[in-house]
């Protein structure tokens, strides 16, 4: 009888630490989706609608609306980026490195390019929508500013948000050109 006793006791106490351990009326646990979109505008007009016709055409969702600067742009879901990347690329090509390009019409470009090799400025060219575009390593901006006619004042935001990674706005994200 005592083994019997036991063995009662021993199931009684498996029962009673089983339904101690479980969580009546517990919830699935909850998973969280944050969502996040985002935009782009061109100033060009044909540039802008080439852009929608594309996405269009991707089947990439997206909407457009009027933002607070007036300007038109075209937003997606954040999990379309590599879809809409993609688009860009085919249209216009790899992107230039932010803050650090320009197109100049002529006779600048050439006067730019001879006052950078005169400098000792190292630089690359690269043809974009038609366009070449020079190209200098971020580092080199202090020196690049001092030629007379750089347009400082469009070129200094694109620098700070080159320079900071953690600052994200629609302007940095819009695939527009700081070129003049």
């Amino acid at each position: 009888m005592t083994a019997y006793r036991s063995v009662c006791a021993f199931a009684g106490f498996i029962v009673v630490t089983t339904v101690a351990s479980c969580e009546i009326g517990s919830q699935p646990p909850v998973t969280t989706k944050r969502l996040s979109s985002e935009s782009s505008s061109y100033t060009d007009p044909e540039k802008q609608r080439r852009f929608k016709v594309a996405l269009k055409q991707a089947g990439v969702p997206h909407e457009i609306y009027t933002g607070n600067d007036g300007r038109e742009y075209v937003k997606w879901k954040g999990e379309d980026g590599a879809a809409v990347e993609a688009v860009k690329i085919s249209l216009f090509g790899e992107p230039l490195p932010e803050g650090r390009h320009i197109h100049f019409g002529a006779p600048y470009q050439e006067r730019f390019k001879k006052w950078l090799t005169d400098s000792g400025i190292p630089f690359t060219t690269r043809l974009s929508e038609g366009k070449e575009y020079v190209i200098w390593e971020a580092a080199d901006y202090p020196q690049i500013a001092k030629w007379k006619d750089f347009p400082r004042e469009t070129y200094e935001k694109a620098q700070q948000l080159s320079s900071n990674p953690t600052v994200e706005t629609d302007a940095r994200k819009s695939g527009a050109r700081g070129s003049p």
